[in-house]
């Protein structure tokens, strides 16, 4: 199974390099290379799925050991930069082999059971009324855009859905249909929902309908993680991720925990530790700051 990442660069140059949800764009930049880096360390072979600034950034001045790097992302340029998980959407649904897509802040620190890569769909955990999720189903029916048929019976107070900090699986054409729907509902909404947050609108067009799409095709998932704790403690700590599976996923505002990030410096620094002198050099010259012009 291939294990790849995505980076659509875009969204980083819309919003800047100080609203990455992470406390400064050195601890981005450093989230990419502990995540890259374990995954190489791991699998040997991964592959990543971005743009031409993207490339600059993660391999040309990160040096990223990605065995392949793939450019499709280029054909985003047409889209809103809000819409930012579209990169992803658009990898999910490019794929023409069995894969596994891990985010950016998320850390595998030993390889996954081999079994865990046998089922058609994967994801990271069930989302169940997270609070989000009914803020944007709501937006969107205040302002009368409509769903796919798929999610139209969700009950706003029943909410079910999957988190994508990993996804992937061996139903290819699942995710060929799933980009498609993502991309046409972003289409045919598009100037209705510009006043919307549509940045929080990735939890409906990627992960609410991953997982209704998936339920109404009758395709099973399977999650790394079948209970979690309400607070994420399963899966956000450093401190305890051998208890935790070896995984953890800095999810939301667990990026701007700053605890949490020492942890995550010690561990690049603890794994890799060249590569963490190379990349303490690279923030001290500050070299990145002419590609984001």
């Amino acid at each position: 199974m291939k294990i790849i990442q995505s980076f659509w660069s875009r969204p980083l140059i819309y919003r800047g390099t100080k609203n990455t949800g992470w406390p400064s764009f050195e601890f981005y930049l450093m989230s990419w290379c502990l995540s890259a880096l374990l995954l190489k360390k791991h699998y040997g072979k991964i592959e990543l799925y971005t743009d031409d600034l993207g490339k600059e950034l993660l391999i040309n001045l990160l040096g990223l050991p990605y065995s392949r790097v793939d450019c499709s992302l280029n054909e985003l340029d047409k889209y809103n930069p809000r819409y930012w998980a579209l990169g992803k959407v658009y990898t999910y649904g490019i794929q023409d082999k069995p894969f596994l897509h891990l985010d950016n802040d998320v850390f595998l620190f030993k390889k996954f059971d081999d079994y865990f890569f046998d089922y058609e769909l994967i994801a990271q955990n069930i989302d169940f009324n997270i609070p989000i999720y009914s803020k944007c189903l709501k937006e969107l029916e205040q302002n009368n855009i409509v769903l796919p048929s798929f999610c139209r019976k969700v009950e706003i107070d029943s909410i079910y859905s999957a988190n994508l900090g990993i996804t992937g699986g061996h139903s290819i054409r699942f995710f060929e249909k799933l980009s498609n729907v993502c991309f046409g509902f972003i289409k045919n909404n598009s100037e209705f929902m510009h006043t919307l947050d549509i940045e929080s609108m990735a939890v409906i067009y990627e992960q609410l309908f991953f997982f209704q799409l998936a339920k109404q095709l009758n395709i099973p998932i399977n999650f790394f993680f079948n209970n979690i704790d309400s607070g994420f403690q399963d899966f956000t700590s450093f401190s305890n991720y051998k208890k935790n599976n070896f995984y953890v996923h800095l999810i939301s505002t667990y990026k701007k925990n700053l605890k949490k990030i020492w942890h995550m410096e010690q561990q690049l620094r603890k794994e890799f530790p060249s590569y963490y002198c190379y990349f303490k050099k690279i923030i001290k010259n500050e070299n990145y700051s002419n590609l984001l012009v």
